[in-house]
């Protein structure tokens, strides 16, 4: 434990006070009901990793947007306010053992398994598609990417209005914000495009940006 001398001392991310700086990450536990809400299992797993002393739980990655949004089901679902109650069940289990909480939202894009119902997007129609397993996507448009926006952000919404203390976005993998970051997923021509920086981060950075105006600083 020598070199580890100050996992056990308080930390701060932003507003957010930890006992400790041990952290859960986000893993996905196909722990949700059959229909995306959280149930008892989720709950009493959660509840023991919190019980056990880690000092930031991150709850698995949830979906903003149905179906479109899974890559298979179960997922927790953020993408409707009938999910509440299962949601803030959750974030008090945590809370009573002195552990913050965060859920990172996500969007499966181009890795959405059509079986689930309706059609996997993305960036760019790629024939073939990245992975060989993935369907061939349906192109954004601008108005749909703004529409997405406004998911991952009124999810955010959610998660707060359930009583965690943050979130975290998705974004690696094959994951729809990822593809969008991706210069093999990307081929747009746009300003949402894989050219620079700033374009191919567009879509995140307005994410984050209407998530923290309908959050508040201090979320």
């Amino acid at each position: 434990m020598s070199h580890y001398k100050h996992l056990l001392e308080p930390a701060s991310i932003r507003h957010l006070k930890l006992k400790n700086r041990m952290v859960k990450p986000a893993q996905w536990l196909v722990y949700a009901e059959a229909d995306g809400s959280v149930g008892e299992r989720a709950i009493a797993f959660y509840e023991t990793i919190a019980k056990g002393g880690v000092g930031l739980v991150t709850v698995e990655e949830s979906i903003c947007d149905f179906p479109q949004g899974a890559s298979a089901m179960p997922h927790i679902r953020l993408d409707d306010d009938k999910f509440l109650p299962g949601l803030t069940r959750l974030a008090q289990a945590i809370h009573s053992h002195d552990a913050r909480a965060i859920v990172q939202i996500t969007h499966a894009g181009p890795a959405h398994n059509p079986l689930v119902g309706g059609e996997a997007i993305a960036p760019s129609r790629l024939e073939p598609p990245a992975e060989p397993v993935f369907a061939i996507a349906h192109e954004l448009t601008k108005e749909e990417i703004a529409a997405l926006v406004e998911k991952f952000a009124q999810a955010a919404l959610r998660v707060k209005n359930a009583g965690f203390d943050g979130v975290e976005l998705h974004m690696a993998h094959y994951a729809l914000i990822n593809a969008f970051l991706s210069r093999v997923q990307n081929k747009r021509s746009d300003e949402y495009g894989a050219a620079s920086l700033e374009t191919r981060s567009r879509f995140s950075r307005e994410i984050l940006k209407r998530a923290r105006a309908l959050c508040g600083e201090d979320f």
